[in-house]
């Protein structure tokens, strides 16, 4: 009776070692939960503010634990506010509730080199292009933090856009720096 309780607990797998399962292929197993045990999501919680391309930037970085099939996992959650030179509101989010909301940007995984990745879906829909942000705080100051946005695909259908692409809120060409308030 003893063997069967322990072989029925939830299997824990530090964050940082989920990348080892996606890059070998090996599926994450039933009841297994995805855990900061290390606390590596605690530098990143918080706000942080940054300027790129005449745009001022306000994240709220929230740690959060979702829930797929049986298996559970601690993530970041990016909710964010884009204002203009003149502080005219670009894009807000910070005030969207609901977790799930395509707009809020969603934790992925912890990549090897540190960089913690998210997914990102322009809130403008697919003329807006997606894809996966970058972030990563400074080793030598924990209240610096780089972001940058990889695009998914950067080939649409014309006739899916007849307006053309939309602009893109973050930076894709460089990255851009933020200081935690």
């Amino acid at each position: 009776m003893l063997i069967t309780a322990l072989s029925c607990k939830a299997q824990i797998i530090p964050i940082e070692e989920q990348i080892n399962y996606m890059n070998n292929e090996i599926e994450i197993p039933d009841g297994a939960y995805i855990k900061d045990v290390n606390n590596l999501f605690n530098k990143y919680v918080g706000i942080w503010i940054g300027t790129h391309n005449n745009k001022t930037f306000e994240l709220h970085i929230e740690k959060s634990t979702k829930y797929f099939l049986d298996i559970s996992e601690d993530i970041l959650l990016i909710r964010y506010k884009i204002t203009d030179t003149t502080n005219n509101l670009i894009y807000d989010n910070t005030n969207v509730s609901n977790n799930t909301d395509t707009s809020i940007i969603e934790g992925y995984y912890m990549s090897t080199n540190g960089n913690y990745v998210l997914n990102y879906y322009n809130p403008n829909g697919i003329c807006g292009l997606d894809g996966e942000v970058f972030i990563k705080v400074s080793i030598d100051n924990l209240n610096h933090m780089k972001l940058i946005l990889v695009l998914a695909h950067d080939v649409l259908n014309p006739a899916d856009c007849p307006n053309g692409t939309l602009e893109l809120d973050f930076p894709t060409q460089q990255s851009m720096t933020l200081t935690k308030q």
